[in-house]
């Protein structure tokens, strides 16, 4: 206050022109927050359908707008994610349907789950479809699920799809007295038929059309470079595709350039193969006869992981041997290959219970565990000079596969026609 005079005035103090500030900073704070709600409030009803902006117009505020929206949509959305996840763990694959068609519909599946935003790996996924596969499907799942390479999800549908067509080709085979292509095993009986006037060796067919496929081969070869490509060097390509396709390496040093013989001997073929009933000895000589060793003679006895042989080949040692033949095996096998003879004399069983239609080290811990079917087989693990070898393929797989290779290439260098010897057939069923 001042004095003047008889009058007292009151001076204007700071205090006073600060009081005022605040409330014009709260004004234009709550006009700015008005213009802003207005503006984001509005932005979000624009993105909303007519019947979205009906319901939710009156709401004042964008804050409850969003809380609004956000509470209807993230609970359907999270409901959502947990129906697809459902349907995904709850999908199981039968064996009344095919497996490439199931596996297609497990693929919707994992994309929508995915389009909900859930991520899932290239290896959960194979893991996934692996452990659904079917029941009859146990022993290649069981395979599948121990291979050491890591598969992507296209090599997994390939595999699928080709021991998809194996079953379907076994099951149209089945019954039929003969076995597929290079696992022929031919009893004395049949030899001594096959020397028989009567016997018509043009009648003789194979399961699975096998040699069908390198007929076609040949006829795609010839038609882009004709007279070129023998029918031997079409073989020794397939043997080593079929071994990759198969389940174990790959190798590159395939030598070409063989040609096809003029005449052909089915009799000179049979008397080369050791029978079923041979011992080690015999297995051994007859291996070596043709410039192969003992290590090799097992590791391309290991192809015994693939194939069928007839009842007529397994029957005496089904029956006979009890000392070195598992028990399971003896009553898995008895009930298609009865004990008189003449009896399912040309029922089939798989070399291999484990894993029939892939190349594996499974041939070599069956004999181990006393169940290789044939009595040549369980000769390779029977207190002989094999035994340590077989128990080393049974136990460490990756030397099995690099052994097999090796002895591949050298199978495939036995006394070769090459050069001006021999032809390079048209049809390689015939001399030209």
């Amino acid at each position: 206050m001042a004095n003047d005079g008889n009058q007292t005035v009151p001076m204007m103090t700071a205090n006073a022109s600060t009081n005022e500030t605040p409330k014009n900073d709260s004004f234009l704070v709550i006009e700015a927050w008005k213009h802003s709600n207005f503006l984001c409030r509005n932005y979000i009803l624009s993105g909303l359908e007519d019947n979205l902006y009906n319901v939710y117009s009156g709401v004042e505020t964008s804050k409850e707008l969003w809380n609004a929206l956000e509470k209807k949509y993230k609970t359907e959305d999270a409901g959502m994610k947990k129906f697809v996840a459902a349907k995904f763990l709850d999908y199981k694959m039968v064996d009344s349907k095919s497996v490439i068609t199931q596996v297609q519909e497990l693929q919707v599946i994992i994309h929508d789950l995915l389009a909900e935003g859930l991520v899932i790996n290239e290896a959960f996924q194979v893991a996934a479809i692996i452990e659904k596969l079917p029941p009859l499907w146990k022993d290649f799942k069981n395979y599948l699920k121990h291979k050491r390479k890591e598969m992507s999800l296209e090599d997994l549908i390939v595999r699928l799809r080709i021991e998809e067509d194996n079953k379907a080709a076994e099951r149209r085979g089945r019954g039929n007295s003969t076995i597929m292509g290079a696992n022929i095993v031919e009893d004395n009986k049949k030899r001594k038929k096959a020397s028989s006037p009567k016997y018509n060796p043009s009648k003789k067919r194979f399961s699975g059309n096998c040699y069908n496929f390198i007929d076609d081969i040949k006829f795609a070869v010839e038609k882009v470079c004709p007279g070129v490509v023998s029918c031997a060097d079409i073989l020794a390509v397939t043997a080593r595709d079929s071994v990759v396709i198969l389940g174990e390496p790959n190798w590159d040093d395939v030598k070409l350039g063989r040609r096809g013989a003029r005449t052909t001997s089915q009799a000179a073929a049979n008397s080369s193969i050791p029978p079923p009933t041979s011992n080690l000895n015999r297995l051994i000589s007859s291996f070596s006869a043709v410039g192969l060793s003992t290590k090799d003679m097992l590791a391309l006895s290991g192809a015994h992981t693939i194939g069928q042989a007839r009842c007529t080949s397994f029957r005496r040692r089904r029956y006979n041997e009890t000392n070195n033949l598992d028990s399971s095996l003896t009553k898995t096998r008895q009930n298609n290959c009865p004990k008189n003879l003449g009896s399912g004399d040309d029922n089939l069983a798989p070399l291999d219970l484990q894993t029939p239609t892939y190349l594996d080290n499974h041939y070599f811990i069956n004999l181990v565990s006393k169940k290789g079917l044939l009595h040549s087989d369980q000769q390779l693990f029977n207190g002989g000079s094999a035994d340590s070898t077989v128990k080393s393929y049974s136990d460490n797989p990756s030397s099995f596969a690099t052994d097999l290779v090796t002895s591949m290439i050298k199978m495939g260098d036995i006394r070769p026609l090459t050069g001006s010897k021999g032809e390079i057939r048209k049809n390689c069923k015939r001399i030209n």
